[in-house]
């Protein structure tokens, strides 16, 4: 880009087109920026383009003139801030920073650290989501482990792991159901045989516990970790999870923990007192204060998970100590921890300086203790970060995902509801967000109540030709309508449902309450009024709305429409249809706040049903509420795959092995790429 010095060179005349040229490219960028604050949303503005360094922008000439980019970890902090790009897309070049950052650049850089180490402080395991989850190949047996004693039972009812080559300090993930009280996910043995510690994921008295990525640390003295699961599927909480185990080993990648540290290197270091008292902390966590030689001192402070720990002047010496002891549960009285969390730092014997490396504190870290050998001035720092610095933080946070602090309620099919090993993506996208997200998805739920093309003279809902495992869960049941499916379950509606159905001759009582536990005025009603209402609304319905529709036209009798859903019913609010539905539940919402914000999910494809898009699309056009078309954004096409391992499948299938759930991807790689595209889309258009 020309610039104004060139223009005006000394001495020389100046070149009046070029000067008319960057004066009004100047008024330009100005007018873009003038916007972005008049708009109050720099998210809006910059939606992804948003990058760490000043030279990581100048290197992406993608974005077309005028667009707006966001500088933000640049070493130099005067080049943090927002650019607007001079120049056809692929070519001209930035202009920037504005000084909208210039006065607290810094300070945001270093307080975004603090709230990484606030977030990983809040979700257990969030710092070994920063390593690679592997396979652990566990030795795998019909039967189970007996919790208490570590003894083996045979049995083809249960599958049962074996690990040993684990070592000390070692984190492990466990996924898997536990039914029986005498059994766990994981228990630690040592050499002769004996449990180690507390039982990680215990079973329950009666039912089943599902744990997905249960995190466990290879204590000091075990050499084997065991754990048993039953074979079969098992429901639980009304979701069913697969049987058998998965048991993933946690290795930190040293080069995302060394870009960690890295950022945390720019968080301000708080030194602490030193005044410590007699005594040291063995390699078991345990304080030692009687017959204490060699003037041993510790002292014990406070740190959270993920803040980072700098230590000066400690001295180890003798196996029987560690110089640092991360910890939860600590008792100030007796100096015992609940639970040891980890240990570094043993001695030899000789005194021997602890490298001053900055170490980050483990997860379900709440205190740490330092030992060393002598009567020694110990330097100890802890990252903190100013109350201004906070603030800055808080300020630049909000304005980049608005959402944060958030709450929402998220209505929709099994998709959004999650199953399988791998959970929900929704689940996902409120820790990404810092969001609370109620989950009111159900598997089979439709935002329909019935068919309109299947009204009869004794059917005014439409339920004729209806699978049954739709309807029992549908959204657009009325309390009433719930009543009638109860009470005349033989007399009127068993035989006009289709599918696999109760034969008997009164729904259980089991049955009964869930069906009216998915009625709108259930599911709905509770966000609604004050203390209960939600800042964001969430529909990710249409597949059901399809499928329903799709069943019954197999079935005896009037053939159905199944164009309904991309057809503005009759009568406004008809709950028959999937538009009179839909725009049903908003009027609720409207009723009790009329500015309530409204987002729509749109389905991840339009080539095998074009109807549910075609519906969603009729959707957002009436109402004027975001739509976020997946579909456009997923890459989950009908292509073929010529070549390799997967040569003959769709791109579809491979992401998705049961062509429906994103959970049925056992590697979690289509719930994170779902979780990932969703968030960042709310983050610049909720």
């Amino acid at each position: 880009m020309t610039t104004i010095n060139a223009i005006l060179r000394d001495g020389n005349n100046v070149d009046m087109p070029a000067l008319r040229s960057y004066l009004a490219g100047l008024e330009a960028r100005n007018a873009a920026q003038d916007a972005i604050l008049a708009n109050g949303t720099i998210a809006g503005a910059v939606e992804d383009r948003i990058y760490a360094t000043q030279s990581a922008l100048f290197a992406d000439l993608v974005p077309a003139d005028g667009e707006a980019a966001l500088v933000t970890f640049d070493p130099d902090p005067l080049k943090n801030g927002i650019y607007i790009k001079n120049g056809a897309t692929t070519a001209g070049d930035w202009d920037g920073p504005s000084d909208l950052f210039a006065s607290v650049a810094s300070d945001a850089a270093v307080s975004l650290a603090a709230q990484i180490n606030e977030s990983i402080a809040d979700v257990p395991g969030m710092t070994l989501a920063l390593g690679q989850y592997l396979d652990a190949e566990p030795t795998i047996s019909s039967g189970y482990f007996n919790s208490g004693s570590g003894s083996f039972v045979s049995s083809s009812s249960w599958t049962s792991y074996e690990v040993d080559d684990g070592l000390a300090g070692q984190w492990f993930a466990l996924t898997m159901v536990v039914n029986s009280p005498i059994m766990a996910a994981g228990i630690f043995l040592d050499a002769e045989g004996d449990v180690i510690g507390t039982p990680a994921g215990p079973g329950p008295g009666s039912g089943a516990t599902y744990y997905e990525r249960l995190l466990v640390q290879w204590p000091e003295g075990a050499v084997s970790l065991r754990g048993s699961a039953p074979v079969d599927p098992t429901t639980v909480d009304g979701v069913e999870r697969r049987g058998g185990v998965l048991v993933e080993r946690v290795l930190l990648s040293d080069e995302r923990v060394a870009e960690v540290r890295d950022v945390l290197g720019v968080a301000p270091f708080v030194r602490k007192v030193w005044a410590p008292a007699s005594g040291y902390y063995n390699t078991n966590g345990a304080l030692v204060t009687a017959d204490v030689n060699d003037g041993w001192q510790q002292e014990v402070f406070e740190i959270a998970a993920g803040q980072a720990l700098r230590l000066e002047n400690v001295i180890t010496k003798e196996s029987i100590t560690r110089a640092i002891v991360w910890g939860a549960g600590f008792d100030s009285g007796t100096g015992a921890f609940a639970r040891i969390v980890g240990t570094e730092g043993a001695g030899g014997s000789v005194d021997a300086p602890l490298p001053p490396t900055a170490r980050i504190a483990p997860p379900g870290t709440t205190h740490v203790a330092i030992t060393t050998r002598g009567i020694r001035n110990v330097g100890v720092w802890i990252s903190e970060v100013s109350a201004s610095a906070a603030r800055a933080n808080n300020d630049t946070i909000n304005l980049l995902n608005p959402l944060r602090g958030k709450t929402a309620v998220w209505f929709g099919t099994s998709i959004p509801a999650g199953g399988g090993i791998t959970g929900s993506h929704v689940t996902y996208i409120a820790e990404a967000l810092g969001m609370t997200i109620t989950n009111e998805a159900i598997g089979g739920s439709a935002a329909r109540g019935g068919v309109a093309a299947r009204r009869t003279t004794g059917d005014t809902y439409g339920w004729t030709g209806a699978s049954y495992a739709n309807l029992r869960v549908a959204m657009g049941k009325s309390d009433a309508e719930c009543t009638d499916l109860i009470d005349n379950w033989v007399s009127k509606w068993r035989d006009r449902v289709i599918g696999t159905k109760p034969a008997a001759s009164a729904l259980s009582s089991d049955e009964q309450a869930v069906i009216r536990g998915t009625s709108y005025e259930t599911i709905l009603d509770r966000h609604l009024g004050d203390g209960d209402r939600k800042d964001y609304y969430i529909f990710d319905h249409g597949f059901n709305d399809w499928a329903w529709a799709a069943q019954s036209e197999s079935s005896p009798g009037v053939t159905s429409n199944l164009n309904d859903l991309d057809t503005v019913p009759g009568t406004r609010f008809d709950r028959a249809t999937f538009i009179g539905a839909m725009e049903f539940y908003m009027n609720r919402i409207w009723a009790d706040n009329s500015k309530a914000r409204i987002i729509l999910i749109g389905h991840f494809d339009n080539d095998r049903v074009p109807n549910i898009a075609a519906g969603q699309e009729l959707l957002a056009f009436r109402t004027k509420y975001p739509l976020f078309k997946l579909w456009e954004k997923m890459g989950w096409s009908q292509q073929v795959i010529v070549g390799g391992a997967d040569n003959g499948k769709t791109l579809y299938e491979v992401w998705l092995p049961d062509e429906v759930h994103p959970f049925s991807d056992d590697s979690g790689q289509a719930r994170d790429l779902l979780a990932s595209l969703i968030a960042r889309w709310l983050a610049a258009n909720a």
